[in-house]
């Protein structure tokens, strides 16, 4: 029987861990010391067990860099090597990419000595290391924790990393984001975000045409952060158009979250916990699909801005995490009523959760597809170690399947026509044993397939990928299965080169689900098919001398490539 969580259990539950515990005010409270601070600077602080690290969140960016809000590969920086475990998806689009003058920034950061010398300390001294920053600091601040959790797994240290932020910028795209998951690293980064604040929804427009309004605007907040605001940089900023400013990423955040497949659609990704926060109170989102839709809707509940005081809230919002971090602390002490609310619990939760977010429970237009989005989040079937346990059950009813292959294999490559069973597959593909074999092959394949998409969704465990049993099972298909495949495509005169990218379609091979298997290897001793000789190199060579063929007989035909 599966096991279903409360309707709003993750959205209310690291809300309300959060705002009981001191680390929403003192990251701010370190935070404003840090944008007080000069630019690109930090700020080290320890309470008990616990070192919390700042950075400014106004940095010095060249304003003429072409590469702002451009998304660029870890490799092209040639910092692969700092963050070494989050693999790509084995495809051009599973490349994990950053925004390029962000990761430009932590690059500074990092070469400095005085950064290097203080995290060694806090790694020598501390249990936990609490990561924070406000706007751009905080994106330098996801970077340095991706950097550290990176470092940590690899020495297997026990330290905690947790990176707290207050209205950051889209950091990256969805491969970063889903990197960070298969790693279980969602939980270690919570970012907060008001209900008005444009910065978070900032990356979803093109800042080609935002960029006059923009530069206007960080002065403004590295102004407000510092001191009153002055009259004349209140003149100059009635003078902007900020209704096509703020028309244009309202636009384009709308767009992102009602077009299918939500935030898919944009380059830029939401990774790890998102903490909605308003005057009513707060909700906690970790489905990055759901993110994006709350901060379309949460700006919808807003009356359309036209004034420039309208404006105004929409600029301020941005330096009010200081005021939202006590409200909530406060709230978190009062007694809610619930005697209005109704018996059902998921209306109670949705009453609640709406109610927290600062949008009007009664306001259908709202509030339904409000539901909708809290809906998608929720956390729903097994538990990890139940799906590993399910699997384990259904290896074993498609085991006879891999069975009788590999005495396929067995009696062919014994018979004395020596024509192995690749050939024999290819010469009798028609007959009855044949068309068994085949049978056996797409039924394995679709069982590795739904493996892979298991792992994608991040419902197995987060060992999967090192259990001996699945990294030996896995092997054993592809010794046996992706021959018979290549095959296959070679029989029925498909394009040798696009079967060797993908073989007949399956995500096993596409996915790089069986790279990240055959990479565990390498640290467990197993015995078996293929221990003195890694399977990744026999098939490789059988593919490339398959290939061959098959590009000499398409020749023949006239047919290949020259």
């Amino acid at each position: 029987m599966e096991v279903e969580s409360s309707p709003f259990e993750s959205s209310e539950m690291l809300a309300s861990f959060l705002a009981s515990t001191p680390f929403l005010e003192e990251s701010w409270r370190l935070c404003s010391f840090a944008n007080s601070a000069k630019p690109r600077s930090f700020v080290a602080d320890q309470h008990g067990e616990i070192g919390y690290l700042a950075f400014s969140g106004f940095q010095v960016i060249d304003r003429s860099e072409p590469s702002r809000g451009t998304l660029v590969a870890l490799d092209e920086f040639r910092c692969e090597q700092l963050f070494s475990l989050l693999e790509c998806d084995g495809d051009s689009k599973g490349t994990v990419k950053v925004d390029a003058g962000f990761l430009r920034l932590f690059l500074e950061f990092h070469k400095r000595r005085d950064f290097q010398r203080q995290i060694q300390e806090f790694l020598g001294k501390f249990k936990m290391i609490i990561l924070t920053g406000h706007s751009y600091g905080a994106t330098t601040a996801s970077l340095t924790a991706l950097w550290l959790l990176s470092y940590l797994q690899s020495i297997v240290s026990p330290i905690s990393v947790l990176c707290l932020t207050f209205g950051t910028p889209l950091l990256g795209n969805e491969s970063l984001c889903r990197a960070i998951l298969r790693k279980r690293w969602g939980g270690s980064f919570c970012n907060v975000v008001s209900k008005l604040d444009v910065v978070p929804r900032l990356f979803f427009a093109p800042l080609t045409s935002l960029t006059p309004q923009l530069d206007l605007l960080l002065q403004f907040w590295q102004v407000a952060m510092a001191s009153p605001i002055l009259d004349q940089f209140v003149e100059e900023l009635r003078k902007q158009n900020f209704d096509e400013f703020f028309g244009n990423i309202k636009d384009c955040v709308r767009d992102a979250a009602q077009s299918e497949g939500g935030a898919k659609n944009s380059l830029y990704w939401p990774l790890g916990s998102y903490l909605f926060c308003s005057e009513e109170g707060a909700i906690c989102l970790d489905n990055a699909a759901s993110v994006v839709k709350m901060m379309h809707l949460m700006l919808e509940a807003v009356s359309p801005a036209s004034s420039y005081e309208d404006h105004l809230k929409f600029f301020q919002d941005h330096t009010k995490y200081g005021y939202y971090t006590k409200l909530l602390s406060l709230q978190f002490l009062k007694r809610i009523n619930i005697n209005s609310l109704s018996e059902s619990s998921y209306e109670a939760g949705a009453f609640l959760t709406l109610q927290s977010s600062g949008i009007d429970p009664q306001d259908n237009n709202i509030s339904e597809p409000a539901k909708d989005c809290l809906q998608m989040a929720r956390h729903m079937g097994r538990a990890p170690n139940l799906n590993n346990a399910h699997l384990a059950l259904r290896l074993s009813k498609i085991t006879p399947c891999r069975a009788q292959i590999e005495w396929y294999k067995v009696r062919r490559d014994e018979s004395g026509d020596q024509l192995g069973y690749c050939d024999t597959f290819k010469k009798f593909a028609a007959s009855r044993r044949e068309s068994l074999m085949d049978m056996n092959l797409f039924r394995l394949g679709a069982f590795w397939d739904e493996v892979i998409r298991m792992a994608a969704r991040n419902k197995l465990s987060h060992d999967f990928h090192s259990r001996s049993k699945w990294i030996n099972a896995s092997q054993f298909y592809m010794l046996l299965a992706k021959p018979l495949e290549i095959t296959r495509l070679c029989t029925r005169r498909r394009d040798i080169t696009s079967s060797m990218e993908g073989i007949g379609g399956s995500k096993f091979w596409k996915d790089g689900g069986i790279r990240r298997l055959l990479l565990q290897r390498k640290k467990i001793t197993t015995e078996g098919v293929g221990a003195n000789m890694p399977a990744s190199l026999k098939i490789l060579c059988f593919g490339r001398e398959w290939r061959g063929k098959g590009l000499a007989q398409e020749r023949q035909r006239g047919k290949g490539p020259e």
